[in-house]
């Protein structure tokens, strides 16, 4: 939002500041109610000056309703604007009186009146404003988005322009056979001429055959044309006898979860078919401000471009930049290897910058994608929060680190997240009060030894740091039951958008963005971008809401706890209809967020990084992940 002159940030431009906003009438003192607009001023007009004299009080300023001149001030101020409440405004009044009463032109464009949606944009000084409210969205429903006419319409045009067969499982293992037949053996265990698996080291053979059919995945959707795949189809159903007694052992160790089951995803398919969305489908909105209301006016999406810079300066996000980029050179930070991270090798690819295996001595330090989550959450199988603690992630790698990161920490907390929380609460605050009420009663009630430090008002009580890692399209099913998600967006990379397929749109979401949304109920997903990105989440998990819940005497029904004839997975089912576990239409089971397997040699000086290690009662067991979720 602008400010005012007196409370910009040092090199705010005048068209950012509420001086600038002189469109509207100022209504509420009556000798103003006849001052002209700037866009009723002639030419001429429009030319005065001399309007204020030092030391002499001015009510009445040609062209600006609201502008007053102290005899004691050096800046015109506008203390009296409305306008400045636009945010706060959103929920109780109809997107069209808001355009009307905010635009500085006087001008509102309609872009969209129908049973379903209203449109409107308009201007606030420089910054394009649009606002957007669905009614066929109700956040009261369990599943708000899936049954929207925006939401089928875009998935049917995706569908349209990428209509082809999944990849069955035969032409899986065909081409995983012909794989490992032209390396001439890829499986260790495996050679070309094995005839049975009797001799076959089947420890060393499952990680190899999982590792294998996610090449073979990638290559048919990646790396083939349409009529190559088509080729690959025939091929399988033929079959080609050189490669049948490796068919025979793929199959005989095929594990039942990769049989086409909720959770088994083809998700270099979903890669490719959001790619395509993406580019071809979701329609760009690329305004300064864009906000998306539910038919109840309640806030589902909220984005507002250069949100860090409005509120900080260029300056400050630099150095926020620099912080991150300082802050991941002295801690070490998890790779991404969950589900939803599964093409990260493929991005590593295509941007070889990423990769450490390639990179030089002087590329090395730049060379990262990297995960991780400070605050706090329960262990798996803890749904109802009755243990909480801090993620394993805060313990920086494990308790023989060096102790640079330890002292390095805390200060970080205290300076870059401070601020993501700022740009945060920005939108938050005056968006939804109620929800930014129950962010700070969680983080105030969370034990102080679990929670991070960043100021004395803290609303969050979980922080998402990202490094060049890419997301696929999913819902952070695990995040506070339809609460919103702060995302803040920084770097200097290029080409990314992120991508709401549920409401058919996209924005740009450039280094200094912010967006708000409801994260658990609303698919998203980061297009494909280049240069160095970094991002922050801020969150709460649900089940640290219910502890809080719980040890304020609020929280759920005594008769619903875990019992010795009740489990807590029933007592979770039990708990409201609306807080049942959804099955989500994208594929994505919940699974924890940040996986490491723990490969690499024993180092005195620098411990194996395992799940348990990193992850401790949260780690998920890679060979058994159909089994394993996290709440």
């Amino acid at each position: 939002m602008p400010f005012l002159r007196a409370e910009a940030p040092a090199g705010t431009p005048d068209e950012e500041t509420i001086e600038y906003l002189l469109g509207q009438r100022h209504v509420s003192v009556k000798h103003r109610k006849k001052i002209k607009t700037i866009g009723e001023l002639a030419e001429a007009e429009r030319a005065r000056a001399g309007l204020v004299h030092w030391g002499k009080r001015c009510d009445v300023v040609p062209g600006d309703p609201y502008g007053l001149w102290r005899t004691w001030a050096g800046n015109l101020s506008h203390h009296r604007d409305d306008r400045m409440n636009l945010l706060s405004k959103v929920t109780t009044t109809g997107i069209r009186q808001l355009a009307k009463d905010f635009s500085t032109d006087n001008h509102v464009s309609t872009l969209r009146d129908n049973a379903r949606e209203v449109v409107v944009e308009f201007t606030i000084a420089s910054k394009r404003i649009r606002l957007m409210q669905c009614f066929d969205i109700d956040l009261d429903e369990k599943k708000p988005f899936d049954k929207t006419r925006g939401y089928n319409d875009a998935e049917q045009r995706a569908h349209d322009l990428s209509s082809e067969a999944p990849m069955a499982i035969e032409v899986q293992q065909f081409l995983m056979a012909r794989m490992v037949w032209e390396n001439g053996g890829g499986l260790r265990g495996v050679e070309p001429n094995q005839q049975t698996e009797t001799d076959i080291n089947y420890k060393k053979f499952s990680k190899d055959l999982e590792n294998l059919r996610t090449e073979a995945q990638e290559t048919f959707w990646l790396h083939s044309t349409w009529a190559e795949r088509d080729g690959l189809r025939d091929a399988a159903s033929n079959g080609d006898g050189q490669i049948d007694h490796i068919i025979t052992v793929i199959k005989a160790h095929w594990p039942r979860r990769w049989n086409n089951g909720r959770f088994d995803q083809d998700h270099f398919r979903h890669y490719l078919d959001d790619k395509i969305a993406a580019e071809q489908v979701w329609e760009l909105v690329d305004a300064d401000v864009f906000i998306v209301v539910d038919a109840k006016r309640r806030v589902v999406l909220a984005n507002v471009e250069s949100a860090a810079q409005l509120l900080f300066g260029a300056d400050i996000v630099r150095e926020l930049n620099r912080a991150i980029d300082m802050f991941s050179f002295f801690v070490p930070i998890p790779a991404p290897e969950s589900k939803r991270h599964v093409v990260d090798r493929y991005i590593r690819r295509i941007h070889p910058y990423l990769d450490p295996a390639k990179a030089t001595v002087a590329e090395l330090p730049h060379a990262k994608v990297a995960v991780a989550h400070y605050g706090c959450w329960s262990q798996l199988g803890d749904p109802l929060g009755n243990h909480v603690f801090a993620t394993s992630d805060c313990s920086l790698g494990g308790t023989r680190i060096n102790h640079l990161p330890r002292k390095v920490f805390p200060r970080f907390c205290k300076s870059v997240f401070n601020k993501i929380s700022e740009v945060v609460r920005l939108l938050v605050k005056p968006l939804d009060p109620d929800f930014y009420e129950t962010d700070r009663t969680i983080c105030q009630n969370v034990d102080k030894e679990d929670r991070i430090e960043t100021t004395d008002d803290k609303f969050m009580s979980l922080f998402v740091l990202g490094i060049n890692a890419y997301t696929q399209r999913h819902r952070d099913t695990c995040d506070l039951r339809g609460g919103l998600v702060g995302l803040v967006t920084l770097g200097e990379y290029t080409g990314e958008n992120l991508c709401l397929p549920q409401l058919g749109v996209k924005v740009p979401y450039a280094p200094g963005a912010c967006t708000v949304m409801r994260g658990d109920r609303m698919d998203h997903l980061v297009a494909d971008y280049t240069g160095p990105r970094y991002f922050a989440v801020t969150t709460h998990h649900e089940s640290v809401h219910r502890y809080v819940k719980r040890k304020l005497g609020t929280g759920l029904d005594p008769n619903l706890m875990p019992s010795a004839n009740v489990s807590a997975s029933e007592a979770f089912n039990r708990i409201a209809p609306d807080e049942e576990e959804d099955e989500d239409p994208v594929g994505f089971p919940l699974e924890t967020p940040c996986i490491n397997d723990g490969r690499g040699s024993d180092d005195s000086d620098d411990p194996p990084w395992t799940n348990w290690g990193l992850h401790e009662d949260r780690a998920l067991d890679s060979s058994d992940s159909e089994s394993s979720s996290y709440s």
